[in-house]
């Protein structure tokens, strides 16, 4: 690793904040054309030269280097956000780079071997593995409802709203006001939002009008509004209730649900209240590759990052709460709308997350492909549109995967038994925690999830780096609509006049 081989690198990199400089769109876009393909040519050099395992770490974070140039040719975004960002994600992708390339010369200056690396690697999965195996334990512990013993009376209830906002949801619309008919719950307000459906969703709300639901007919977003967004506000304008309950069209609910979750929200004292349903599964397929979405509720530390688990699915809030926190014109661009209100009651100790119950049942049934769908609507969100934490998270998902695998095929060939267990072990805690969360939500998939655990990581990859490339290069369709507008301050482009 000579200096010449470092200038090659390192040189392109440092020329996307000189094009940052430039005040014409056109020679910045020439320009960043230019320095995206220099960025691949000098990679590909650098491997050429000094082809070692260490420098496919290299590749991976000049790819994403790649990518955030080809924001600049792109140049979809406002031009003052673009900047901002591709300056900061160039900034932490070349720190990065550098630290890696330190690392290199110090493991070379202190003669380390194959095995004391892999070695290394073996420890740092084993050590995410015992954090993400307790983090889960004491999740699920934390997550655990009481049990329903002292029942409010009707007159203690306070008035409760279940909202909907529904856009061609004619398959799941009529199961689900079906279902929550059914609800014994005393003050229950039940309004459902057609969001400018052009399927049978609104005949279908009507068809309710004499058995006590709203119907609300939805209005086209307005501009930096998401539209689901603009109906939850919407929704909440309407609704009459002391507490607002937003609720997808898959969720389903026994008799007493409604109940026995107000019930312990007031013995909870709280604000706001999430529920983890549980999750039905159909197919062997779903069983084997659904994505990790209650894993990254249920496995972190959440605490420490001052992030509460949250999921869209069914969550409550309180209306004078929800208004005192701005509404959700606090969050008009957000995927995430009910992480914002989240956090906030988190801080001031008024906001619960429990799991579905025996007395509280919450379950909810999507297709394989409409997991995926969501997935890839909301995985590069959850990064905060940051290019620098999908590589990290891909980065440490390839590390863990390659680690546990080729380091136990490396200690059986070295008869190096330490390393064999220690990569043993990483295995079995990550594999024991994603078991137990899919025992508490989704026992039908127990049995594929003792050996999916690997795959699903591998399937995490894709999803993340296929939601940044449709959210940054291409399109995110919801409900027949981009929304990639709203969420990436991107400037809509008149049509072409013939």
């Amino acid at each position: 690793m000579n200096t010449a081989s470092l200038l090659i690198l390192l040189l392109p990199q440092f020329l996307i904040f000189v094009v940052l400089l430039v005040p014409f769109v056109s020679l910045r876009r020439v320009l960043a054309s230019l320095i995206a393909i220099a960025c691949a040519i000098s990679t590909g050099v650098f491997i050429g030269l000094l082809f070692k395992p260490w420098v496919v770490l290299i590749g991976i974070i000049s790819f994403y280097q790649l990518l955030n140039v080809l924001r600049l040719v792109e140049n979809r975004m406002h031009w003052r956000h673009q900047r901002r960002v591709v300056a900061r994600t160039s900034t932490v992708l070349l720190v990065a780079t550098c630290t890696v390339l330190l690392s290199v010369k110090w493991l070379e200056n202190t003669s380390a071997r194959q095995s004391d690396i892999f070695l290394l690697l073996a420890m740092f999965s084993l050590l995410s593995s015992i954090v993400v195996l307790v983090s889960t334990i004491i999740n699920m512990q934390r997550t655990k409802p009481v049990s329903i013993r002292n029942h409010k009376s009707d007159k203690e209830l306070p008035t409760l709203s279940v909202l909907i906002p529904a856009r061609n949801e004619d398959n799941d619309l009529t199961d689900c006001l079906h279902n929550l008919l059914k609800s014994d719950y005393p003050k229950l307000e039940i309004i459902v939002l057609d969001d400018c459906s052009f399927d049978r969703s609104s005949d279908i709300i009507k068809s309710f009008a004499h058995r006590g639901v709203r119907f609300i007919s939805g209005e086209p977003p307005k501009e930096k509004w998401l539209a689901k967004n603009q109906a939850y506000q919407t929704l909440a304008d309407a609704a009459s209730g002391d507490w607002l309950f937003f609720s997808g069209v898959d969720v389903r609910v026994n008799p007493k649900t409604l109940r026995n979750i107000v019930t312990h929200i007031m013995d909870k004292n709280v604000r706001m209240v999430g529920v983890l349903p549980r999750r039905l599964h159909s197919t062997t397929k779903s069983s084997f590759l659904s994505p990790l979405r209650y894993w990254y509720e249920l496995a972190f530390p959440r605490e420490l990052l001052q992030s509460p688990p949250i999921l869209s699915t069914f969550w409550g809030v309180d209306k004078k709460y929800l208004r005192a926190l701005g509404g959700f014109g606090a969050v008009t661009r957000s995927i995430l709308p009910e992480s914002y209100f989240a956090k906030a009651a988190y801080k001031q100790n008024e906001y619960t997350f429990v799991r579905s119950s025996n007395d509280l049942v919450v379950t909810t049934e999507k297709s394989l492909a409409n997991q995926i769908e969501t997935a890839v609507r909301t995985r590069y969100p959850q990064t905060h549109k940051k290019i620098e934490y999908v590589a990290v998270i891909s980065i440490l998902f390839v590390v863990i995967v390659a680690t546990c695998t080729f380091g136990i095929i490396h200690a059986l060939l070295t008869s190096n038994l330490l390393l064999a267990g220690i990569c043993g072990l990483s295995i079995v805690f990550f594999n024991l925690g994603h078991v137990i969360i899919v025992g508490l939500t989704c026992k039908p998939a127990v049995t594929a999830s003792i050996f999916n655990f690997p795959l699903l990581l591998i399937q995490e990859i894709v999803l993340f780096n296929t939601s940044l490339y449709k959210y940054e290069f291409s399109k995110v369709e919801w409900k027949g609509r981009n929304i990639c507008y709203p969420v990436m301050h991107i400037t809509p482009k008149l049509p072409t006049v013939d």
